[in-house]
């Protein structure tokens, strides 16, 4: 009986040594194609060795086998469950690094997952790396599942997730030397909204003889510069970088050779360009690291183009058009025709500062001071165009030069594409004079940009300018703003009158008044049933507040004023 005792309790003994025995020859390769390897999960979580056989991940990176949190469905809700790895002896290992295949698919900022090591037996646990490292590193730094007890991680769904297997690859800084290093994969999901998961394959460690650089980072500075900055992954003074379009992929070919690096000055870039950045040491007779990246960064849109005036050859310049939209949110005014301004989805509408979704649209007006402006609607990833026409703009009598001006605020990731046209007809075709793509406001409260346009070719022409908009389509935050819309010319004009209002408005009379848009004394005035057009006379009067009586009840008029100026009128 002593004899068959001893021999279980040996067996006992020599099956704990086993499952927790040292690795000690590097590189280090697991395919889990042979079972776990000493890897081993915790016994509360979905977490399983196998074929992947769910609806999104469904597969290994390598062979049939990998980890997954479930092999054919979903994660739990408030999961806090890991895989721990075998014990790593990196004592003999100057520069250790890790490299594994990696799917993630999980509520972006809710659930996720992180890579954690541990030098003291699994009582405390650090983070192998941090939020915006390459290599696909972790995407986030608010998971609110609290993975491996905090929240930094790899996170996201849909278009979010990793969208299929990619290898991940990172240096254990701090690990190199140390006798006794346990990794662990900790995942951690909130109550609510499961996905598949995290899943992982292919692990390999390994020294590294050229250590990579760390912290790679790119700041943009302009519209066509950046600056790229990051540390030595060893004692190497000399680096090659790679500026290039984004998604171009890692470089198969020398980059440019560097010493600096704090920070390194990318120019000669193209406006409002996405771009990615890969580095890689120099390490002498070691040869190169490998290349460190993609980090991602957009070069800043060209600052749109300012009025400069018009300079006359004789008298001085006159604004033959202002429109101000008036002092509060509501219909377009007289004059405008387009798509609409109702507000809807994917249509422009007049209103004041602070009406806007979050994180998009103005909350300043052009001046200061109160007042309203054309905005476009991006609620619903608008993507539709929506088009606004000014009334008619007489250069008929211009001579020497013309130029439209007016404000833009852009501020949203998902503004679009404006095109302001210029048209002899109401109704097109309209020739795009000028485009804008993008943000360029970066905060709600930042002031408007002036943009001037050169409009000499339509001189001694009556014209029509059309603001026409679509949002990315990405998102609500695309909402473009419009205000202070001003034509200036030079010549001797009849300036239409502005701020056409109708008040006191009875069952059966309104008073409508109007402010003088030159030094005219007279005015002609219409005020008709809706929809009946432009009038061909009017009612001549000398002061700019008339009443008009004998108005037919639950009936919609329109009212025209034109300006007399001598022998001449207005529009």
């Amino acid at each position: 009986m002593k004899k068959t005792t001893l021999l279980i309790c040996l067996i006992a003994l020599f099956s704990s040594i086993q499952s927790f025995s040292q690795i000690t020859s590097y590189p280090y390769s697991e395919d889990f194609e042979s079972g776990d390897g000493g890897w081993t999960a915790n016994g509360t979580g979905t977490w399983a060795l196998g074929t992947p056989a769910a609806t999104i991940i469904n597969s290994a990176a390598s062979g049939s086998n990998s980890w997954v949190t479930n092999l054919t469905g979903n994660y739990n809700s408030n999961e806090d469950s890991f895989v721990s790895s075998p014990i790593f002896d990196l004592s003999t290992l100057s520069s250790p690094s890790i490299e594994m295949s990696i799917w993630w698919e999980s509520e972006f900022s809710w659930d996720g997952t992180v890579l954690q090591s541990s030098i003291d037996g699994g009582a405390t646990w650090q983070n192998v790396g941090a939020f915006g490292d390459p290599n696909n590193w972790y995407t986030d730094t608010t998971i609110n599942g609290n993975p491996g007890g905090q929240q930094e991680g790899w996170t996201g769904r849909n278009g979010s997730g990793s969208n299929g297997w990619v290898t991940a690859r990172h240096a254990l800084v701090g690990l190199a030397g140390e006798s006794s290093v346990q990794l662990r994969i900790a995942f951690g999901s909130d109550g609510s909204v499961q996905d598949e998961g995290f899943a992982f394959d292919d692990v390999s460690i390994f020294d590294v003889i050229c250590p990579e650089p760390l912290t790679l980072t790119a700041t943009t500075t302009g519209d066509s510069t950046a600056d790229v900055t990051w540390s030595a992954g060893g004692s190497e003074s000399e680096w090659q970088i790679w500026v290039q379009p984004a998604g171009t992929g890692e470089p198969t070919t020398d980059g440019t050779t560097t010493s600096t690096n704090n920070p390194y000055p990318a120019s000669g870039l193209t406006p409002s360009t996405a771009y990615e950045v890969y580095v890689r040491a120099n390490c002498d007779t070691d040869g190169f690291s490998n290349w460190v990246g993609p980090v991602n960064f957009t070069t800043f849109n060209t600052p749109p183009p300012a009025p400069v005036g018009v300079t006359c050859s004789s008298g001085g310049s006159t604004f033959v058009f202002t429109e101000t939209f008036g002092a509060t949110s509501g219909t377009a005014p007289a004059g405008w025709t387009g798509t609409g301004f109702d507000g809807s989805n994917g249509n422009w509408r007049i209103t004041t500062e602070n009406g806007n979704s979050f994180g998009t649209g103005p909350n300043v007006t052009w001046d200061g001071n109160a007042g309203a402006h054309l905005e476009y609607e991006a609620s619903g990833s608008a993507s539709d165009i929506a088009s606004a026409i000014s009334p008619a703009i007489d250069l008929t009598p211009a001579v020497d030069g013309a130029e439209l001006s007016f404000y833009m605020h852009a501020f949203g990731d998902d503004i679009g594409t404006l095109n302001v046209g210029v048209s002899t007809s109401p109704t097109g075709p309209f020739t795009t004079e000028y485009t804008w793509i993008g943000d360029y406001q970066t905060d709600a409260t930042e002031a408007w940009v002036p943009i001037g346009i050169n409009l000499d070719a339509y001189l001694g022409q009556v014209i029509y300018v059309e603001f026409s908009y679509g949002g990315a389509g990405t998102g609500f935050e695309g909402d473009i703003a419009i205000d202070q819309i001003q034509v200036e010319t030079c010549g001797t004009f009849c300036i239409a009158p502005t701020n056409l209002i109708a008040s006191n408005i009875t069952a059966t009379s309104a008073d409508i008044s109007w402010t003088p848009s030159g030094p005219e004394t007279q005015w002609n005035y219409v005020v008709q049933p809706a929809g009946t057009g432009t009038p061909t006379s009017g009612t001549t009067v000398g002061t700019t507040t008339v009443s008009e009586s004998a108005l037919t009840p639950q009936t919609d008029y329109e009212v025209y004023v034109q300006a007399i100026c001598g022998a001449d009128t207005s529009v």
